[in-house]
């Protein structure tokens, strides 16, 4: 399991690649203004990103306006391979309808 914060901000960890319901539903209870997804650099990783995304935007009610940002790992297995404690919103991509369309390329 790997917890990690964004700058000052609190993050959660999922025990799975899968992202499920009620814990869908447990984020958006707490009125983020931004949500990061920092996927494994694997497949399962990738395979799961999109499929997610299209979770938490299924139970995030229309009046929360959330940003949502993916954090890509380069030369780490997983956030916690990487040594390091946070993230920057400078160094993700930001999320535009199909995260799988700009992204493809970093992807594969």
């Amino acid at each position: 399991m790997n917890v990690l914060a964004l700058e000052s901000q609190v993050g959660t960890a999922m025990l799975s690649a899968d992202l499920g319901k009620n814990q869908a539903i447990k984020i958006c209870s707490k009125i983020p203004k931004t949500v990061v997804f920092v996927p494994d650099n694997d497949e399962a990783g990738r395979r799961s990103l999109k499929r997610n995304i299209n979770l938490f935007m299924r139970y995030k009610p229309p009046s929360l306006d959330i940003e949502i940002f993916v954090y890509l790992l380069e030369d780490a297995e997983d956030f916690n391979a990487t040594g390091r404690n946070y993230i920057s919103l400078q160094d993700c991509l930001r999320w535009r309808n199909n995260v799988l369309l700009p992204l493809k390329e970093r992807l594969i």
